[in-house]
């Protein structure tokens, strides 16, 4: 359907869209097409979907789509599915379509999203299970699902530029998209756990699909080369033109250019985000020209500072995004900050498998730690209510990263598996690392949700 669409936007073809609508609302109908298959081919007993306990709706098939209130099946088609009904709804301006895809984003994002921005938690049929069932140690998470989030996100903001979309995007970007590759570019995460203990990951088999160290290649060849994708498009997903300008949703050094005031512009972009706080923008047209830009303020900063030319700037802040319409001359710079305080993030109670645990997270990068830096055992590690985390920036670690430390508690193992007494335990120092780097430095243990004391 995706395909279609594309190809409808590169002929002028309308047949081609037409037939991308009816892929979409053909699915689920009865007679049903994938039942009807198995029978021309004479399958007898089990069909293929069966295999899996939710049946046809692992194919997103066991009703029509525009039925849907939560996502099901495959979680990496629910997304492209979800991203196809998306372009059609842009292209017709199909109001109808548009308000089912809201309501099924908002489900995703709302109840089946890890803190790292993947989707899917189920292995067996690599799908969506219960709404906040988000399991850490056996979470799927697939990295194309993560892409098809991405996807997904940009193009709500082309149905409406909220900054909660772009936020998203972001944060499956920074965290379960790049956590799929590894630092040197030669092997690949499939499947991205949030928590890891190798020993067990091994032999459970409801973990048989989670890998303890990145690989060269998978048999289902579709994260490395979705991967490359990504990367070579990440221009269009950063930036997007508006009626009176230019929308900036991801901020990343570069230079994009484009068409404004009725002649091109040239913006050049310096920063060392996500890492540090400060972006520069210096604005290029060929010649003075009126147009707007619309740069985002993520969710998660609570403070952004604006500068023009060296004076501070009043944002209007609509929506996420913050409006600045003027003439634009050649030498216009605009600087802007989004302080990263290190946060304590805590899911919703109905998520209980974080029960009582908290997140690191500073911006959008989210944090794990890792047995390289705090030994094994993980779980013993606490952090107290009142302890203060810093963050700083460690330039022969990872490629250069940002990394948190403070002051945790780790309990020492007792000498029975079940016992009354209080359990004893010693100051240690946390050093948390960004979850997309985790499994860089060899084998080990690896955790992002922390018992908080």
């Amino acid at each position: 359907e995706l395909a279609l669409v594309k190809l409808a936007r590169a002929t002028g073809v309308e047949r081609y869209r037409e037939l991308a609508a009816y892929f979409i609302d053909q699915r689920g109908q009865s007679p049903n097409y994938f039942e009807m298959e198995a029978r021309r081919r004479g399958e007898t007993g089990k069909l293929p979907w069966h295999m899996h306990h939710d049946g046809l709706a692992t194919l997103q098939a066991a009703r029509p789509v525009g039925e849907l209130t939560e996502p099901v099946g495959h979680a990496v088609r629910m997304m492209y599915l979800l991203a196809a009904m998306l372009d059609l709804a842009l292209d017709r301006r199909d109001t109808a379509r548009a308000d089912h895809c809201r309501a099924l984003w908002s489900a995703i994002t709302t109840r089946h999203l890890y803190i790292t921005g993947g989707v899917g938690t189920e292995p067996y049929g690599e799908k969506f299970c219960e709404p906040y069932d988000l399991p850490p140690d056996r979470a799927y998470a697939e990295t194309c699902a993560a892409i098809g989030v991405v996807m997904c996100a940009r193009r709500m903001l082309d149905l409406e530029l909220r900054g909660e979309h772009a936020d998203v995007m972001e944060r499956a970007l920074y965290n379960n998209v790049l956590a799929g590759l590894a630092l040197d570019g030669r092997t690949y995460f499939y499947v991205n756990p949030l928590e890891v203990v190798p020993p067990v990951a091994k032999r459970r088999y409801e973990c048989h699909l989670v890998k303890t160290q990145r690989v060269p290649w998978f048999g289902c060849a579709c994260c490395p080369p979705n991967v490359a994708r990504l990367f070579a498009s990440l221009g269009s997903y950063a930036y997007s033109r508006t009626d009176d300008g230019l929308a900036l949703h991801l901020y990343a050094g570069g230079v994009v250019q484009f068409e404004a005031g009725g002649g091109p512009v040239r913006l050049h972009v310096t920063t060392e985000y996500p890492w540090k706080e400060r972006i520069e923008l210096s604005v290029e047209p060929a010649t003075p020209a009126e147009f707007a830009m619309h740069l985002r303020l993520p969710g998660w900063c609570r403070a952004p500072h604006l500068s023009l030319n060296g004076q501070k700037v009043e944002l209007a802040v609509g929506n996420g995004y913050a409006r600045l319409a003027r003439r634009w001359r050649t030498g216009d710079k605009l600087v802007l900050d989004l302080p990263m305080p290190v946060e304590r993030m805590r899911a919703d109670v109905r998520v209980f498998a974080a029960a009582g645990q908290v997140a690191l997270q500073r911006g959008p990068v989210v944090y794990c730690v890792e047995q390289a830096d705090n030994g094994a055992e993980l779980s013993a590690l606490s952090l107290p209510q009142e302890s203060p985390l810093t963050a700083h920036f460690v330039p022969d670690l990872l490629g250069g990263c940002a990394i948190i430390e403070g002051a945790a508690r780790r309990t020492e193992p007792g000498a029975k598996l079940y016992t009354t007494e209080p359990a004893r335990q010693q100051a240690v120092r946390l050093c948390a690392v960004p979850y997309a780097l985790w499994a860089n430095r060899g084998e080990g243990e690896m955790r992002v949700w922390l018992r908080e004391s």
